[in-house]
């Protein structure tokens, strides 16, 4: 009965710990240890990392474990805790990642993006689309000392510029010093690029030494193909190409309003690495621009609507709070 009590009151004492953010691993074996004083038991922990409860040795003041001894805490946040500890010790294989250097998106995807991915940025027209991969690729010239290509099939590249302008973002000056290129090229000429590795967009990826392209938007790809298994096809073999030559790709895409919509080109999601929508929903009369980070390969990302807001500055996402939509 009495080891019941105290068991009963560890459980309670743990509880109360774990709702202070600074009460430590070590700080919680203890107030644990304490509840069992007394009660002939003490606490251990199995080869998988499972809290277990050791019957003390009468006269030598030490314990020893055994099966029927073993029990579950039954606490989540507490087995959390002990997983965490016992993956820490594991040394797991780096990934090497880019930053995107936008407000808030890297504390979402572990960091940034794993070098060498392909990311499909998929949103209805207006979502933001374009800013963002040119944030990405002004960042990447800027911040980290990464040339960048930007790849557009529909916007010429003076209207580009100048819509640069719009965020502080001097596209002139980043192509005079090589470390940004805008490019307006023909669908099929993208075609020819992913099977020969050859032409203007070889070139400038040579002569720049870019490690980060864009791509707007390979849904004008779908004029070059003739249906949509060799659009997905072309698009993986465009990413492999590059995956080669060391460059991290975003492919940007037109699909329908909301993350409840059927989406067009879905095969693209399969043929690339990385998923992100970008949403400007309509919500109680409201708009609301939302990210959404569907997949992430090599990535332990976030899975919740965030909300994200563009200003002068460009896009600044807010990863602590969360979209609900109705």
């Amino acid at each position: 009965m009495a080891k019941k009590r105290a068991l009963s009151n560890h459980l309670r004492k743990a509880r109360v710990a774990l709702s202070k953010p600074s009460h430590s691993f070590s700080n919680l074996k203890q107030s644990i240890e304490n509840a069992l004083k007394g009660t002939g038991l003490s606490t251990g922990m199995d080869g998988m990392g499972e809290m277990i409860f050791k019957p003390v040795q009468q006269g030598t003041g030490k314990s020893e474990s055994k099966s029927k001894n073993r029990f579950s805490l039954g606490i989540p946040e507490f087995d959390r805790i002990i997983e965490e500890k016992r993956f820490s010790k594991i040394k797991l294989p780096e990934i090497e990642r880019i930053k995107t250097g936008i407000p808030g998106l890297d504390e979402l995807i572990t960091g940034g993006i794993p070098r060498q991915s392909t990311v499909l940025v998929t949103g209805s027209p207006g979502a933001g689309k374009s800013i963002f991969s040119m944030q990405f690729l002004v960042n990447g010239a800027e911040m980290f000392g990464e040339p960048g290509v930007y790849i557009s099939f529909e916007e010429e590249p003076e209207s580009l510029r100048e819509g640069a302008k719009l965020f502080g973002w001097d596209i002139a000056k980043l192509e005079k010093q090589k470390k940004l290129t805008i490019l307006f090229e023909d669908p099929y000429e993208i075609k020819s690029f992913a099977t020969s590795l050859t032409g203007q967009i070889y070139n400038t990826l040579r002569e720049t030494g870019a490690k980060r392209i864009v791509f707007d938007s390979i849904t004008y790809l779908g004029v070059a193909q003739e249906n949509q298994y060799k659009l997905r096809k072309n698009i993986a073999e465009l990413g492999k190409r590059l995956k080669q030559m060391g460059i991290t790709t975003l492919f940007i895409s037109e699909a329908p309003e909301g993350p409840n919509e059927a989406r067009l080109f879905r095969m693209d999601e399969f043929a690339c690495d990385g998923v992100v929508h970008l949403y400007n929903l309509l919500i109680k009369d409201t708009r609301q621009r939302a990210i959404e980070i569907a997949k992430l390969r090599k990535t332990n990302h976030d899975t919740f609507l965030h909300p994200f807001i563009i200003s002068e500055k460009g896009i600044t996402i807010y990863p602590k709070e969360q979209v609900f939509n109705e």
